[in-house]
């Protein structure tokens, strides 16, 4: 499922409106109770002046993990999302059959962390045999540790790399925990930014 905002004019600012949208996407994932694969992608159109209704749409991801049954779900792709740690331990705890977990550009809320989700993630996921991770934020952009480079130039040579793969036999022999920190630089002007910066608008819309 790739999602956006409604681009409907009519009750734009009715936030029943965009509830009505959000419980429509969760229907369609109660109505698969033995889904074995999901992948939820978010675009961010631009909308210059974003409705209750719009907000409540953002929200689909808390919707779908407090109503739909994910305990056959073996692989999950998670894109573009904004979220909170609350809502991916939520969703963890149920996906219990992980056995391939993505999550790429998500957005925490102010005062969640990834931590207890990386905890978890390598403690008690016993099936997953492949996990990636890339272009995680906690208002910055984290970075993992251990070596390697951003997928950019920064201005701190310190930075670590901004994703993280681990597969088989790898993924089951490193359940240590997964170091990271905020990126420490910035972004540096260079081919290889201007890439990675149009990269991430073609798939997950403007910032």
């Amino acid at each position: 499922l790739s999602l956006s905002y409604h681009v409907a004019e009519e009750r734009k600012s009715a936030l029943d409106f965009g509830k009505s949208h959000v419980n429509a996407i969760g229907r369609l994932i109660e109505l698969c109770p033995q889904l074995e694969k999901l992948e939820l992608h978010w675009y961010t159109l631009y909308v210059v002046n974003l409705s209750d209704a719009h907000l409540e749409e953002q929200r689909f991801f808390s919707h779908i993990v407090d109503v739909a049954p994910l305990s056959h779900l073996r692989t999950c792709r998670l894109a573009g999302i904004e979220t909170d740690e609350r809502t991916l331990l939520a969703f963890l705890h149920k996906a219990t059959q992980l056995s391939s977990l993505t999550m790429e550009e998500i957005h925490l809320k102010p005062g969640s962390k990834f931590g207890p989700v990386f905890d978890y993630i390598t403690s008690e996921l016993e099936y997953l045999e492949y996990l990636h991770l890339e272009d995680l934020w906690e208002h910055r952009l984290i970075c993992f540790d251990g070596p390697g480079k951003p997928s950019m130039p920064t201005s701190d040579n310190s930075d670590g790399p901004n994703f993280l793969t681990r597969v088989g036999d790898d993924f089951r022999a490193r359940r240590r925990a997964i170091g990271y920190c905020l990126m420490k630089g910035g972004i540096l002007g260079s081919a290889q930014s201007a890439r990675w910066v149009r990269k991430k608008n073609l798939l997950y819309g403007l910032p």
